[in-house]
Parts: C-alpha cells; structure tokens; sequence
C-alpha cells in the first residue's frame, strides 16, 4: 500500500501543472461558492448540484485521457464528446446509488461495491463501452484486487471523514469560521478525490498489463 501511494504521489507531482489546468479552476470556484450556497439555502441548491456535477463529470473524462496520455507516452485525444460524458454521468450515478445502498446495509459492503465497480468509469472512457457494459466489465476486471481496493476507499473515505469532523466542529464557532472551514474542505476534499482517482487508475492499468501478459503467456 505504501509503495502504492508514493508512486502515486510522485505522479501527481510530476503532473501536476497539467492536472491543475483541468481541475484548478473548477475547484477553486466550488471551495469559494460552496459555503454560501449551502447558507442560503437551508435544503441544497438543485440547479447548483446539476451544474457542478455536470462540470466535474467533463473534467473528469479530461483528466481520466490525460492520465492514460502520461502513463503510455501516446498522444490522447482529450476532447470531450457529448456520448463520453453521457456515458460516464450515466456510470457515476449508478455507481454512487449502489455505493449509498451498500452502505445503507452495512459499511463493508458500500466498500465492496465501490471497489467492484471502480474501473467503470476507465472502461467507460478509454474502451469506449457503455454504461452497463463498464460497470460490468468493472464487477469482472477487480477480481482479485478487490481487497486492495477497498483498503484504499476506506483510507480515502476515512481521510475525508475525519477532516470533515473536525472542520465541522470548529465551523460551529461563528458563521465567518464555517465559511473559511468550509472553504479549505473543499480544496483538499476535491484534491483527495483527485488523488484518488490517479490512485485507482494505477490499479487499472496495473490490472490491464497483467491480463494481457496472461493472455500472452496462455498464446
């Protein structure tokens, strides 16, 4: 696990101008806006929701081509088509509903699920299958690092959770307090999904080359 995280870390160091280009802004913006949208509006803001998770499933497309750019040395395209989107919004809603449902249940099987269907959104994207098809692909592809994947949704899960309750219980002080609290959670919890996500592409790409390697021994 350890190795695991420092060679990502190194990658998003080395990459980091280039991830920063795809997701700064965006993050910036959410950390800044977030606060005052959920003072104003005591129950959410639909439209702000949509937007922002249409926003983020774009960049998201982004930065999933700019990763596989950087690990194969190949040029990508890293254009953003209408059905890539579509396909990926479409994985990430049925991914985050059965990730809520399993945790309903019991906490472990939330993980469980949430590192079955891990690789959907790379399947999605860069084997161009459709939504099901890559959840289904996903629920195939993490057998027998299933166990690794869920150490690292529950390391990241946990970091975001503790951070939370503790920013939580100093932004109780005053409105001004909950606003710059809130405010810097945003900007390391949308850096600790973005880690996240270079960490769980190391896992995929590392499971790809082994399939082709056994697909090229049992040749």
């Amino acid at each position: 696990m350890g190795k695991l995280l420092t060679e990502c870390f190194y990658f998003s160091k080395s990459n980091i101008g280039s991830i920063f280009k795809i997701f700064g802004p965006y993050v910036i913006v959410t950390s800044l806006l977030s606060p005052f949208v959920e003072l104003f509006y005591d129950s959410g803001n639909l439209f702000y929701i949509v937007v922002i998770s249409s926003i983020h499933t774009y960049l998201m497309v982004r930065l999933i081509k700019f990763m596989a750019f950087a690990a194969s040395g190949y040029p990508k395209e890293q254009t953003v088509s209408l059905i890539e989107w579509w396909r990926l919004l479409v994985v990430n809603i049925f991914y985050g509903l059965a990730v809520v449902l399993g945790c309903i249940a019991l906490i472990v099987p939330g993980l469980y699920v949430a590192a079955k269907y891990g690789f959907a959104g790379f399947e999605a994207i860069l084997n161009d299958k459709p939504a099901f098809s890559a959840l289904n692909e996903s629920w195939k592809d993490t057998k027998g690092i299933v166990g690794r994947l869920m150490m690292v949704t529950a390391l990241i899960c946990g970091t975001q959770l503790l951070i939370g309750f503790i920013f939580g219980l100093v932004g109780e002080s005053s409105t001004l307090l909950y606003i710059v609290t809130e405010i810097f959670y945003g900007l390391i919890s949308a850096s600790i999904i973005i880690f996240s996500s270079v960490v769980y592409f190391r896992l995929y790409t590392e499971d790809r080359t082994g399939q082709e390697a056994s697909l090229e021994s049992e040749a």
